[in-house]
């Protein structure tokens, strides 16, 4: 996050040192870094003549020019067949440190990434940060909140503008029927095998992520649509087959009522339910 919080991924940061006559001599107020940490990139082949890509990169100067830092760490990756492997090189003046004294630091350094590498790999290990989510910005402690109640959160929009009218109806009066609550009632002739039908509207939602999308606040007010990485789908099954004629159908009908009447949560995927009211052994609603 610090990364990525610098303008430009930090590319104007030389000419403000010592160009900009505005900027430099405040800049060199500062303290000088003593240990530079330098990053070359990922490499996956050789160069012609049997050279590998470290010989091309290492360091050309002098050995009696003095060191910008106390301790320069250069650092490769290459891969091969047999995987990927990172490479280090340390350099320090030895006037100033002693091999065993980098040696540690290097062993300490290559436990921690060994360290690292453990809990990336532990199925609780990771979770999102506000870069992740580059059209909306948010806090960590609310990315973490999300994710203390166990919703796993796989992006999060803004919102359209029609999205914002009809939430905004959604939430005015909560002891109101939402009349955006839109419901769809089908008739089903025949044999009908409920699991494969639950599965399928499981499937349904989550492949379409807006059908896994809720809407919650930001710390100052605005909401965002939340699309939840996975939900369970409401699904409820009601018999009415012992009942016929009118008495049945006045049941169906204060069913249906009670459903288009319900409101949901708009802070909880996904926003919508399924109800199966089975009528007779060939006939479902």
């Amino acid at each position: 996050e610090q990364m990525n919080a610098l303008p430009d991924d930090g590319f104007g940061y030389g000419l403000l040192r010592y160009l900009n006559p505005g900027t430099a001599p405040v800049l060199a107020g500062y303290d000088r870094p003593q240990i530079a940490f330098n990053y070359l990139g990922r490499f996956d082949t050789a160069l012609e003549g049997g050279q590998s890509v470290e010989s091309q990169l290492g360091g050309g100067a002098d050995p009696g020019m003095g060191l910008a830092h106390t301790l320069e760490i250069n650092a490769i990756a290459h891969g091969s067949a047999e995987g990927v492997r990172l490479d280090a090189v340390w350099s320090w003046p030895q006037e100033v440190l002693d091999r065993d004294e980098v040696a540690e630091l290097a062993d300490l350094w290559v436990r921690m990434l060994g360290v690292l590498a453990g809990h990336a790999a532990l199925p609780e290990a990771g979770g999102h940060s506000p870069s992740d989510f580059p059209l909306v910005t948010l806090e960590q402690e609310q990315l973490d909140g999300w994710a203390g109640e166990g919703m796993v959160v796989e992006d999060v929009l803004p919102l359209s503008p029609l999205q914002e009218g009809l939430l905004f109806h959604a939430l005015f009066d909560e002891d109101a029927v939402d009349v955006y609550n839109v419901q769809l009632a089908f008739d089903l002739s025949g044999a009908l095998d409920a699991g494969v039908l639950r599965r399928s509207a499981e499937v349904l939602v989550g492949r379409h992520a807006s059908l896994r999308a809720c809407f919650r606040e930001r710390e100052n007010g605005e909401p965002v649509q939340v699309i939840a990485g996975s939900v369970s789908v409401p699904w409820r099954v009601v018999d009415l087959s012992e009942y016929s004629g009118a008495g049945q159908g006045e049941r169906v009908a204060r069913l249906l009522e009670e459903e288009r009447a319900a409101r949901f949560d708009m802070a909880s995927a996904p926003l919508m339910r399924f109800l199966v009211i089975r009528l007779a052994p060939d006939r479902h609603k």
